[in-house]
């Protein structure tokens, strides 16, 4: 019976040892960073840095890893999980679960980043902390900012259309209001939206409220008269006495 015992306590071992069998392979990216993938015979994987520490362990069941350098946030890492797409930081931390179809990091100057998310076809973003900003429903999400620019805006389209989403993923302007959109900057100001629909334009204030209604050729925000502006049929500049704070709000 001891006999039996031990017998089938070496051939677990064997089997444990079979299964966590494991090959290593030093990467070194192009920023420098370096680190161990190691590769169970199952296909889990796991990272480790160069002493030894273990960033991602197996028992979080991703089979593939991949490590994105990036020149400001040193990088970041996507790990997948049945075929399901999470990120994890430079330190091993899960950021964003393996839930999604893909997740891309965009690095973005004044807020280090955020992450692109898609699932179903649909995308939406994740700030750099991993929190959903947007939800996944949209065709396409992307967040622009100039260095001359006060705050920042997400760009969402639906069906060929673009609205736009501040900074906090709240929807300012409906995908479907205009025919196009586009954010105008203002030295030392926040800036406006460029509205379009039936090839006319207006102007919408940082909180997607429409100011000026779209029926000009073309329209701008001087800052010599500190106002919107249009052209008239003659050539010449009307000033509409519509004006914007120095935070993209209307002065009623």
């Amino acid at each position: 019976m001891k006999r039996l015992a031990l017998l089938m306590v070496m051939v677990l071992s064997m089997i444990s040892i079979s299964s966590f069998a494991q090959r290593r392979e030093l990467k070194t990216e192009s920023n420098g960073f370096q680190w161990y993938e190691d590769v169970t015979s199952n296909g889990d994987r796991s990272a480790s840095d160069v002493n030894g520490n273990v960033l991602i362990p197996f028992s979080r069941g991703y089979d593939f890893l991949c490590f994105h350098p990036r020149e400001k946030t040193t990088g970041y890492f996507t790990v997948r999980s049945k075929g399901k797409s999470g990120a994890c930081d430079v330190t091993g931390k899960e950021i964003i679960p393996p839930i999604y179809n893909n997740v891309v990091f965009f690095e973005r100057e004044m807020i280090g980043g955020y992450y692109g998310i898609e699932l179903n076809g649909k995308k939406g973003a994740c700030d750099i902390e991993g929190n959903v900003v947007i939800e996944p429903k949209y065709d396409n999400v992307v967040f622009h900012i100039k260095e001359t620019d006060i705050v920042g805006y997400y760009s969402v389209e639906l069906d060929g259309k673009k609205g736009a989403c501040d900074m906090k993923g709240h929807e300012v302007i409906p995908p479907k209001k205009y025919d196009k959109l586009y954010f105008i900057s203002r030295n030392n100001a926040v800036g406006y939206y460029s509205v379009y629909k039936n090839g006319l334009q207006g102007a919408c204030d940082i909180t997607g409220k429409e100011i000026v209604h779209c029926k000009y050729k073309t329209l701008i925000y001087s800052s010599y008269s500190d106002c919107f502006s249009y052209k008239d049929d003659t050539g010449n500049w009307v000033n509409l006495k519509i004006r914007l704070d120095k935070d993209g709000l209307l002065i009623k």
